[in-house]
């Protein structure tokens, strides 16, 4: 058994490697089973959102609303890039059977080890959610250019970097927010803080 500050009983299951207490640690896998699929709607939701917004600035901006899926014309390439991450991001729904296993694997071996190893504040748990969400959507963004890193691409080189870099910065957006979202759910089932209430400071934020 290991005791917190406030002198609660914590059960320990054996120590790991480095002789660290293993606690028995509730609600879990929960935590990471529903956050797992609420990160898939967090970034439809995401992107929808910043579609939404992006059409009212152009709406305000030009007098109309954007072209077809949101296109701009070719001159606004950067632009283009954009509106095709939110395009990607929006229909994420559409391939959870892809999407949710893989951030069930990324939960399980990032959030899901935090408990164990004494993170009781809610800085890391965000820290990690931010940097997986933006990385997933940000190289899934890349996925509809595709094309430009074969020899077969005749296109415009400078247009073609520009559009990729618009995709990549909006994808890291929608994919840290929809990171946040998921965190925020993940500590609301979880509560670390409540659980390990600061255990002993050897074994607090000891990797």
């Amino acid at each position: 058994m290991v005791q917190d500050a406030s002198g609660t009983k914590l059960q320990s299951i054996g120590t790991d490697m480095f002789g660290r207490p293993r606690l028995s640690i509730r609600r879990n896998k929960l935590a990471c089973f529903v956050s797992g699929i609420f990160s898939v709607f967090a970034v439809t939701l995401v992107a929808i959102c910043l579609f939404f917004l992006l059409n009212l600035l152009h709406i305000a901006i030009t007098g109309h609303e954007l072209d077809g899926m949101g296109r701009f014309p070719a001159e606004n390439s950067f632009l283009t890039g954009v509106t095709t991450a939110l395009i990607v991001s929006m229909f994420n729904v559409f391939v959870c059977f892809i999407t949710v296993p893989l951030v069930w694997i990324l939960l399980g071996q990032s959030l899901g080890r935090f408990p164990h190893r004494g993170f009781a504040t809610r800085l890391p748990y965000f820290i990690a959610c931010l940097l997986s969400g933006a990385c997933l959507v940000g190289l899934a963004s890349i996925i509809p250019y595709q094309h430009f890193f074969t020899d077969t691409y005749t296109g415009s080189r400078s247009v073609a970097l520009q559009t990729i870099a618009g995709s990549v910065l909006c994808g890291l957006l929608i994919g840290s927010l929809a990171g946040a979202l998921t965190a925020t759910v993940h500590l609301l089932i979880l509560r670390p803080a409540t659980q390990l209430r600061r255990l002993d400071t050897s074994t607090i934020h000891v990797f």
